[in-house]
């Protein structure tokens, strides 16, 4: 939210606040400074209690002020050496949670400077990863998937502010004194090669003290110059940059609350550098009696916050988001016997170059467990799975059986007992259907099966799967069918609609021969036109099948 204000005093510059629940001010962004017009205009991410504080260009030029913020005590104890995912540093991780740490924690909990170097684990290539360096990796990345598609804009709004350099500096100043705490800075060349965060701790009459997250136990010092009306160039290792901003995060939401990961930093990640799998609602070599199984239990994250899990049931794939607190519950569907799951962990992983967050694999503690449910119920025919990949959106399975009944969400079952499991709305599926030999089988004749894109929810198109297995055992025959749904249609529902909402995806064919040449023809993409499918059974009326 961008919001201008008024002012008229020529000897200040208002310096804009969020004001939050505890009633405490949080620096937000000056945006825009019109001097003719006497109006500022500052950035806001969320409706919210705002002020500002008009700020006096002398005082900032004369006074100095310090915060209780020590780097030996307050900032890290590592260096910003980067880490596997973000190999050009975590400098911006490591800046805002120290920060955030001094203003909620401190107080209660100590400094910062000696806590989480206790060692967790080995990273990829064989390097020990204490606690800060994984606290460092999730914090960045959190922070940079929300700042980083910001800070363009207040690079090139930045350059449009007339007294830029004054601007920040009395900014600096006056957060510093105003609310006691460091003051995010965004560091960058003027080339755009290189951009880094300090915090400022302290000012001097034109001199700020800042922690270099590059040096752990040291204070260095970046200066203004009144005369050009700019800050002298900044050394940090071998890069020098020549602009500084302030960062105005203060009601910047984070990817991740920084109490989540102060939690697992407590818990010393499990000990462990990947994540941590525990499944609380089976156990492996469990032996069930339903063909739909739904597996409940927690994700700790470590160095990735783990967002979202697929469930691997032989080469089947299932897919569900992962809660904030770790939590996960997801529904697969098992054959008869013996079944392998494989479970894999996704989460974000920050690209600085290209300026994005990828959702990148992260290695897990059961990547190379043989986790087995063992299926005790009667054999199937036919088992029909449906999943889509795009989250918060509705698919729904149909199957139109050979005498033109049909298994849809307002009528999940045949008269031959074909059953439509449940029907699910949010992504990512799955939904199943399953014919099994304690049903009527209508060998050697024809089962369609159409999938169609009920709502969207305005996410643009998905792209399905569809697995159809042939019987249980020695003789299964599995395949898989994928393809892409472009537009969604909640009114075009019926068993035989057609439309670019709508996909036929294949017949298939049950047969009683036992070998398996006679199986892999059962089998075969058709659409829906070129055979006689009549529906027979009855379809309820519209407003019956409205979700």
């Amino acid at each position: 939210m961008r919001i201008t204000i008024p002012y008229r005093d020529e000897d200040t510059i208002p310096v804009p606040y969020y004001v939050d629940d505890a009633g405490n001010l949080q620096l937000a962004q000056l945006t825009a400074l019109d001097l003719e017009n006497r109006t500022a205009t500052f950035d806001t991410f969320h409706a919210s209690t705002f002020t500002w504080i008009l700020a006096s260009i002398r005082d900032a030029l004369d006074g100095s002020f310090r915060t209780s913020f020590a780097v030996g005590e307050d900032g890290f104890q590592i260096a910003n050496s980067g880490s596997e995912y973000n190999r050009e540093g975590e400098c911006f991780g490591i800046s805002s949670f120290s920060l955030w740490y001094f203003e909620n924690m401190r107080s209660r909990e100590g400094n910062l400077y000696p806590r989480f170097m206790n060692p967790v684990g080995t990273d990829s290539e064989g390097q020990t990863r204490v606690g800060q360096h994984v606290i460092a990796t999730r914090a960045f990345t959190s922070i940079a998937q929300q700042w980083t598609t910001y800070y363009n804009t207040i690079v090139r709004d930045e350059l449009a502010l007339p007294l830029n350099g004054l601007l920040n500096y009395v900014v600096i100043t006056n957060a510093l004194q105003t609310t006691q705490s460091p003051v995010l800075l965004y560091l960058w060349r003027s080339d755009g090669q290189a951009a880094h965060s300090v915090l400022a701790t302290a000012y001097d009459h034109g001199e700020i003290s800042i922690y270099d997250v590059n040096f752990p136990n040291s204070v260095r010092t970046i200066a203004y110059d009144s005369a050009s009306d700019s800050f002298l160039p900044y050394a940090s290792g071998s890069v020098s940059f020549d602009r500084v901003n302030y960062s105005g995060d203060g009601s910047l939401y984070l990817t991740e609350p920084y109490e989540n990961i102060l939690a697992d930093a407590k818990d010393n990640f499990h000990s462990s550098a990947d994540a941590t799998i525990s499944v609380s609602s089976h156990h492996s070599g469990q032996q069930v009696s339903e063909r739909i199984v739904s597996l409940a239990g927690t994700i700790e994250s470590s160095q990735v916050l783990v967002e979202q899990l697929t469930v691997y049931v032989g080469s089947t794939a299932y897919k569900t988001t992962v809660a904030e607190d770790g939590a996960f519950r997801i529904v697969v569907s098992i054959a008869s016997g013996v079944n392998h799951l494989r479970f894999e962990t996704f989460g974000r992983d920050f690209n600085s170059q290209e300026n994005r967050a990828d959702l990148i694999e992260v290695p897990n503690n059961m990547r190379t467990e043989d986790f087995t449910l063992d299926g005790l119920f009667v054999e199937s025919v036919i088992r029909i799975n449906l999943t889509w990949d795009t989250n918060d959106t509705d698919v729904d399975l149909y199957v139109i059986d050979p005498v033109g009944d049909y298994s849809a969400y307002y009528h999940p079952t045949t008269g031959d007992g074909g059953f439509l499991d449940h029907d699910v709305t949010t992504g990512y599926g799955p939904e199943n259907w399953l014919l099994t030999t304690a049903n009527t089988i209508r060998w050697d004749e024809p089962y369609l099966v159409r999938v169609h894109y009920y709502n969207s929810r305005g996410r643009g198109p998905t792209n399905y799967t569809v697995g159809v297995q042939l019987y249980d055992g020695p003789r299964a025959v599995t395949s898989y069918y994928r393809g892409t749904l472009s537009a969604s249609n909640g009114s075009n529902t019926a068993p035989d609609a057609e439309g670019p909402d709508w996909a036929d995806v294949v017949l298939v064919v049950p047969r009683q021969a036992q070998n398996a040449r006679a199986a892999s023809r059962a089998m075969a993409i058709q659409s829906k036109s070129s055979g006689s499918w009549r529906i027979r059974a009855p379809v309820p009326p519209q407003e019956q099948r409205r979700k």
